[in-house]
């Protein structure tokens, strides 16, 4: 009853902001629920095999979804494939790059990148390694120069690829591109964003955005919620006004039909008294100071959970294992799809 709820709550305020504006080509009155983008989400009946995990990578990639390594009963390093979401091939039981979690990933130049990440207990890498098809792996370099790191963000913007803050010891704020991945650009030392792990980036009407994460706030350590943009990744530009989604971290982020969007995470729940993993879905529409939010969903068909990984394929906005506490405190292996016309 709690989830009928909060879709229903979400549509009718959904109805309400969109009220100003004009109907979509053919549309006649309000739409149903499953055909309103992230409000609605259909579990893939999926004979998925890989590992339940949590901190993982998902890509996009010739056609096909991949989900590459994380963290299960420890770090992982395998690689796996599908052209639907149902039916998944093991590419490679193990990568020759050292397992991990909390690395980013990327595809750019026609090839999966893993850059980084956590391989176990308190060690950090800074390598970085590109595959042409998932099997054959190239160490691109041992040691890039930006600092070993996990929960970072990469992003490719401007034909570069970028790395964006994370953990290392302490909170990051750093900003660094590449064209090839071996040489390596610090574009700013530290980024007027405070230094911050488990944030998303995303590439969003031609500008770098930062989101949330955790770091320190203005009341000390702790999640965030401000937003960030950026068109050269030297000069920033915090968003105005106070973004309505709670602070959170290892949440995930996607750019879909031309929205942002932001998907769960952990932060405050619903009640704003206790810290827990979250289930609610944010959308962002451009604005001249920024981006302009609204609520989607306060509760999606999902498990509320973080370290989840999300993107868009096939026209629509995939959900990918993560960690929830609603199931014993374990990680998980489903999958979840969204979409339709954005009202």
């Amino acid at each position: 009853m709690r989830a009928l709820v909060g879709i229903c709550g979400a549509l009718l305020l959904t109805a309400t902001v969109c009220a100003a504006e004009p109907p979509a080509p053919g549309s006649h009155g309000p739409l149903p629920a499953e055909l309103v983008p992230g409000a609605f989400w259909t579990r893939a009946l999926t004979g998925v095999t890989w590992q339940n995990r949590d901190s993982h990578a998902a890509l996009v990639f010739h056609d096909k979804l991949w989900v590459l390594g994380g963290w299960g009963t420890g770090p992982l390093n395998d690689v796996w494939s599908s052209g639907d979401a149902v039916s998944w091939q093991l590419v490679t039981a193990e990568a020759p790059w050292p397992a991990r979690k909390s690395m980013a990933a990327v595809v750019f130049k026609d090839r999966l990148w893993i850059l980084g990440g956590a391989t176990g207990g308190a060690e950090q890498a800074n390598d970085v390694w590109s595959s042409p098809d998932g099997v054959t792996w190239t160490q691109v370099t041992a040691a890039a120069p930006w600092s070993r790191r996990h929960n970072h963000a990469a992003v490719v913007f401007q034909d570069k690829l970028w790395i964006l803050g994370g953990w290392g010891g302490k909170d990051l704020d750093d900003v660094w591109s590449s064209p090839d991945g071996a040489t390596w650009t610090q574009v700013t030392a530290a980024a007027p964003w405070s230094g911050r792990n488990g944030h998303s980036a995303v590439v969003w009407n031609g500008r770098l955005w930062v989101l949330g994460g955790w770091g320190k706030g203005a009341k000390g350590d702790g999640n965030l919620n401000d937003v960030w943009s950026s068109a050269d990744g030297v000069h920033w530009q915090q968003a105005a006004g106070r973004t309505p989604w709670a602070p959170r971290n290892h949440q995930s982020a996607v750019v879909f039909s031309d929205k942002l969007w932001v998907l769960g995470g952990w932060g405050l729940t619903g009640q704003g008294t206790q810290e827990g993993n979250l289930n609610d879905v944010w959308m962002a529409t451009p604005g001249k100071d920024g981006a302009v939010w609204r609520p989607v969903t306060g509760q999606a068909q999902w498990l509320p959970r973080n370290g989840h990984a999300s993107v868009v394929f096939r026209g629509k906005m995939w959900v990918i294992g993560g960690w929830s506490h609603f199931i014993g405190g374990t990680s998980v292996n489903d999958l979840w799809s969204s979409g339709g016309p954005i009202p």
